[in-house]
């Protein structure tokens, strides 16, 4: 009896030092947890130069202090993938990422190009109120492009000139890449729709639009010997066989009368189109 009892103040001893072993970790973790306040943050796992699209593999989420942490470093991995590394701020490997040095695509000064697909150039032009479809035109959407210009002709020694007009299509089914006010701002991104000033809405100045450099060849010209006019169409992003069928119903090169409106453009050139551009324009 006497050796049972001796067993059980020991287990019990045993026991009670265990709970106070573990009583005094517990409280010294804790402590020290809530100490340094261990906090999610993200961080590179590379190297990433500046004007560069961050992806998954580049960043990582880890825990560290949080009183070591600056106020402005991101800390959701869902606000730094997609977006880019702004210009002349390049991240070293295991290094935070700050929200001012981090910009999704469509605030970084060359979000028109960074639209463009392979094969691809960007084409700007100056619009107004009118031209731009009461400011209604907005990346990612789709314009037909038109040609007007307005030519004076010799016709009786009364009247010895008379003004016309030359008028047509150019190209169809064009993709708006950006639209910026007259201070270069995205004038359709969220944090930017409204105007600093008088809560006035801002105005598109600028397009850019996605052509290939073929079609380049002729807007350029364009651009310089009359006024290129965007016509807002209501359709915005097909694939390969919606845009066939669209050009197939519409007939856009007969209806806009798109092959006196190249000739005149390349008639009126120093330099000649090259025949490799009209015939891939053809195809």
């Amino acid at each position: 009896m006497r050796v049972n009892k001796l067993r059980k103040n020991q287990f019990f001893a045993l026991g009670l030092a265990t709970i106070t072993v573990a009583g005094i970790f517990g409280y010294n973790y804790f402590s020290v947890q809530k100490a340094v306040k261990p906090t999610k943050i993200v961080m590179t796992e590379k190297e990433i130069p500046s004007h560069t699209k961050i992806t998954k593999d580049m960043v990582t989420i880890r825990t560290i202090p949080g009183d070591a942490i600056p106020p402005n470093a991101i800390r959701n991995i869902s606000d730094v993938v997609g977006k880019y590394t702004v210009d002349g701020f390049g991240i070293p490997a295991n290094s935070y990422l700050f929200k001012e040095k981090v910009l999704p695509k469509e605030e970084m000064a060359d979000s028109a190009v960074l639209g463009l697909k392979k094969g691809e150039v960007a084409f700007p032009l100056l619009v107004d109120i009118e031209t731009s479809s009461g400011n209604s035109i907005v990346p990612g959407t789709y314009v037909d492009l038109y040609f007007i210009k307005k030519v004076e002709e010799q016709k009786t020694l009364i009247d010895p000139k008379q003004e016309k007009v030359l008028f047509g299509g150019l190209f169809q089914h064009i993709r708006v890449t950006a639209a910026k006010d007259q201070n270069t701002y995205d004038v359709f991104h969220e944090e930017n729709k409204e105007a600093s000033n008088n809560n006035q809405k801002r105005i598109t100045k600028l397009y850019t639009f996605a052509v290939t450099p073929e079609q380049y060849q002729y807007l350029e010209r364009a651009k310089n010997l009359g006024d290129i006019i965007p016509l807002a169409t209501g359709l915005s992003k097909f694939n390969k066989d919606d845009i066939s069928n669209v050009k197939e119903k519409y007939n856009f090169s007969t209806i806009s009368n798109q092959k006196d409106i190249l000739e005149f453009i390349e008639k009126n050139s120093i330099n000649p189109i090259p025949s490799e551009v009209k015939q891939k324009l053809q195809k």
